[in-house]
């Protein structure tokens, strides 16, 4: 039962990418998102046959999960829309300070994840990034791998792919 316990806390789901065009001039925050390229990451066979927009957005798919490990709460924000909100599976919902404050603080501990079959919708300047992806964490003071399902929305804003549900 605790295993399950923090599976239900280790994956997230995010909400709020019903965001308007128009915010995005109200996003100064997110221009300000670190500017990594493709040549950064070590490329996969999926990721050879990617086009460039494609590449941008799992990069910032990546960004996100190693700031993540890196309990790097001023590259999460950047690359979050700003009203987001987090619910995980168990049904727990936070703020973006709240999830981002127990990153930081070490409650949730995230020390490694692989990406598997990544499969990337783009349609104008929304995108879907379907797969799944093996955790590896301590969270709530449990430890140990998990391989869950990933759905992750991105909007394109100020030219950067930011996460949005």
């Amino acid at each position: 039962m605790k295993r399950l316990l923090v599976v239900l806390f280790v994956v997230v789901l995010i909400t709020g990418c019903g965001m308007q065009k128009e915010k995005e001039d109200s996003t100064e925050q997110n221009a300000s998102a670190p500017n990594v390229t493709a040549a950064d990451f070590e490329m996969g066979e999926e990721e050879a046959d990617m086009s460039d927009e494609e590449k941008k957005m799992l990069e910032a798919f990546q960004r996100f999960q190693q700031a993540m490990i890196d309990k790097d709460a001023e590259t999460l924000t950047a690359l979050v829309v700003p009203d987001i909100t987090f619910t995980h599976m168990s049904g727990k919902t936070q703020t973006k300070e709240e999830f981002f404050g127990e990153i930081e603080d070490g409650t949730l501990n995230y020390y490694k994840y692989e990406l598997h079959d990544p499969v990337i919708t783009i349609d104008g300047d929304t995108a879907t990034l379907t797969g799944s992806t093996t955790l590896t964490a301590k969270v709530y003071g449990m430890s140990g791998s998990w391989t869950l399902p990933t759905n992750a929305h991105y909007i394109k804003i100020n030219g950067e792919w930011i996460h949005c549900n």
